[in-house]
């Protein structure tokens, strides 16, 4: 069953309101703070390392590797 985000959160608006946004203004400063690289350079090397076990060095018996693609548009069929 699909349930819309501000349903599921809605129990506790204070927390939604402040804590949580304030954590995702700040996640790409706590990833700097954290790895010494930015939130891109990050995003950048998960995607290289999830290419480079796809594509060169496949995975390990009981190993499961996936990735996913923002998609706001509709793209390949796709619900918005």
């Amino acid at each position: 069953e699909d349930i819309p985000i501000s349903t599921l959160m809605a129990n506790d608006l204070e927390w939604t309101n402040d804590d949580f946004v304030q954590i995702v203004q700040n996640r790409g400063k706590h990833v700097i703070e954290v790895r010494g690289n930015s939130s891109a350079l990050s995003a950048a090397q998960a995607t290289a390392d999830c290419l480079a076990t796809w594509l060169v060095t496949g995975t390990k018996r009981g190993e499961t590797i996936s990735m996913a693609v923002y998609n706001d548009k509709g793209y390949y069929g796709v619900k918005k």
